[in-house]
């Protein structure tokens, strides 16, 4: 097992596999609420579905919509992911994490290269540091 320890931006504990993506999320474009899955042909997790996964991309990219579509993936749908890991803090995702109650912890891009997909997360996101336990 091994730690990152990221900064946190919406509070909570979550737990799954990791999704890796090196590409920016649209949820207002990228993903369909209602079956969670990344809809857009063009990125490359086409087809994968985010439910109850720990989703590790770089930023978030959009609209101000696309907070409204995690909180309806979160509380309309149950597709959701069980929480967010990324890079560069954007508003809309910190925004829609926080209304959705998903634990969103932002890390450095170095750590960020050590996440691989697959591997099994557990994030504890109770204080302003967060520690991420992966394996």
């Amino acid at each position: 097992m091994r730690e990152i320890i990221g900064r946190t931006l919406s509070k909570g504990l979550a737990s799954g596999r990791a999704i890796v993506t090196k590409q920016p999320i649209s949820f207002l474009g990228d993903v369909d609420p209602e079956s969670g899955c990344i809809k857009n042909k063009k990125h490359e997790l086409f087809g994968v579905c985010l439910k109850e996964r720990i989703l590790c991309f770089p930023h978030g990219v959009g609209s101000t919509v696309g907070s409204y579509v995690l909180y309806g993936m979160k509380r309309i749908y149950d597709t959701a992911p069980s929480g967010l890991i990324f890079t560069k803090i954007d508003p809309v995702i910190v925004v829609g994490a926080i209304i959705s109650n998903i634990p969103a912890v932002q890390v450095e891009a170095d750590d960020f290269k050590e996440i691989r997909d697959g591997e099994f997360i557990v994030i504890n996101a109770l204080k302003k540091r967060a520690v991420i336990t992966i394996g």
